[in-house]
């Protein structure tokens, strides 16, 4: 993953983490089967990042194994 899609999915989780007072919120790399409610937080072509106000997780979704085990450790739980 290019540095700078990195550096701005890490800072919208910070901010994310921030405004919920929270030190992790719960994360997943696939898109929910459910039709849960979503804002999104960050999209290109390859990755999204998407919130779900209502249950507070998000997904990251279209990431490499490695990258999305980076933020897991991080920020998820």
């Amino acid at each position: 993953m290019a540095g700078k899609v990195k550096e701005m999915i890490e800072e919208i989780l910070k901010s994310l983490l921030f405004e919920l007072g929270k030190d992790k919120v719960q994360m997943f790399d696939c898109y929910d089967i459910a039709g849960d409610y979503k804002v999104t937080l960050f999209s290109n072509e390859k990755i999204d990042v998407l919130y779900a106000p209502s249950y507070n997780y998000v997904e990251i979704v279209g990431l490499h194994e490695k990258d999305f085990n980076y933020f897991f450790s991080k920020y998820g739980y």
